[in-house]
C-alpha cells in the first residue's frame, strides 16, 4: 500500500502526512506545529493528529473508517513541536514501543534553532527541581535528572547570534529539551515559556509568523516481532521555516543588533530552585 493510500485510509489531521509504515504494524506520521498529539476534549478533534474519536484509557484513536480501524499512540509531542510521531495498529505493538521509550532504548534526534553560540559538541546532565517542572510539579522530592547530547550543525548566515543544533536526549522528561537549552544559555527560538521573549517578538514581526523552532527529526530503534529482530527508522526533513532564519535571508537584514550568548533564557522563578548542574562534558 502506498503512502497516499495510507493517508486516504485514515482521517489525518490538517497537513499531517505519512512518513514510514512498517509491516509489523507501526506508522510514523509527520506532525505539523499546532497539531495536538491527541484531543483533550471533543472540541479538539479538528486540530488533532487524527480527526477521530480518542480513548484516554488505552491512548488510542478508534472508529477511523468503515472497517473500524484503530491506532494506538506510542508517545507524544508538544503541540508546538513538529516532526516524527509514532502510532501502532495494535495494543501489543504499542506496549512494545512504549516500553522502549520508558527504558530509554529509543534513539531520538531533534533539530532546534537557539539563541547563542554552543560548543561544537557537548553532553548535558542537569538536575531540575520538581517545583520547576511544567504542569504544577510538587515542590518536594528529589531533583529530576535530564541527560542530552548536543551537536552544533550550523551558525546562522545572517549573523544574528543564532545556531542550528541537533539534540539527542537520553531521557524523556516533559519540556526537557526546552528546559535544558535555556539552562545552558541557549534558549530555543520561539519558546514562549523558557525563551528570549524580546528576540521572539522581533523575529516574528520580520518573518510574519511565529513558531517554536524545535523539530523531532528522527526516531530509530530495534524491536522483536514474530521471533525476529526488526529495525525501524523514521525521518522528517528540517522545516523550511528553519532555513528562513539560518540561511541568508534579506528580510532579516533589518535586524540592527547582534544577539550575544545569554544565560537568561530560564525565567528567574525557575532558575532559583534548580538543583546543581553537572559540569559540561
Amino acid at each position: 500500500m502506498s503512502f497516499e493510500q495510507w493517508e486516504q485510509r485514515y482521517p489525518l489531521g490538517d497537513k499531517v502526512r505519512v512518513l514510514t509504515v512498517h509491516p509489523a504494524g507501526l506508522i510514523a506520521l509527520e506532525k505539523p506545529v499546532g497539531i495536538l498529539s491527541h484531543p483533550n476534549s471533543r472540541q479538539d478533534k479538528e486540530r488533532s493528529l487524527l480527526k477521530a474519536n480518542y480513548s484516554h484509557d488505552h491512548e488510542r484513536y478508534y472508529n477511523l473508517n468503515d472497517q473500524g480501524d484503530e491506532l494506538f499512540l506510542c508517545h507524544r509531542l508538544d503541540s508546538a513541536t513538529s516532526g516524527v510521531i509514532l502510532l501502532a495498529q495494535s495494543l501489543e505493538m504499542a506496549k512494545t514501543v512504549r516500553e522502549l521509550f520508558s527504558s530509554h532504548r529509543m534513539e531520538k534526534h531533534y533539530l532546534a534553532v537557539v539563541r547563542g553560540r554552543p560548543r561544537p559538541q557537548d553532553v548535558w546532565i542537569d538536575h531540575i527541581s520538581p517545583a520547576d517542572m511544567p504542569y504544577g510539579g510538587s515542590r518536594s522530592g528529589r531533583p529530576v535528572q535530564m541527560r542530552c547530547r548536543q551537536q552544533l550543525v550550523k551558525l546562522d548566515a545572517n549573523r544574528l547570534g543564532l545556531s542550528l543544533i541537533q539534540l539527542i536526549p537520553a531521557t524523556g522528561r516533559t519540556h526537557q529539551l526546552r528546559i535544558q537549552c535555556a539552562n545552558h544559555g541557549l534558549p530555543i527560538l520561539g519558546d514562549r515559556t523558557y525563551g528570549d521573549f524580546r528576540v521572539n517578538r522581533s523575529l516574528a514581526r520580520l518573518l510574519g509568523f511565529e513558531r517554536l523552532f524545535l523539530h523531532a527529526s528522527e526516531l530509530a530503534f530495534d524491536f522483536m516481532h514474530a521471533g525476529k529482530l526488526e529495525k525501524f527508522r523514521a525521518e522528517s526533513p528540517m522545516p523550511n521555516s528553519f532555513r528562513l532564519v539560518i540561511d541568508q535571508n534579506p528580510a532579516l537584514n533589518r535586524v540592527n543588533y547582534n544577539l550575544p550568548p545569554s544565560r537568561h533564557g530560564v525565567p528567574q522563578s525557575r532558575r532559583r530552585n534548580q538543583g546543581p548542574a553537572s559540569p559540561r562534558g
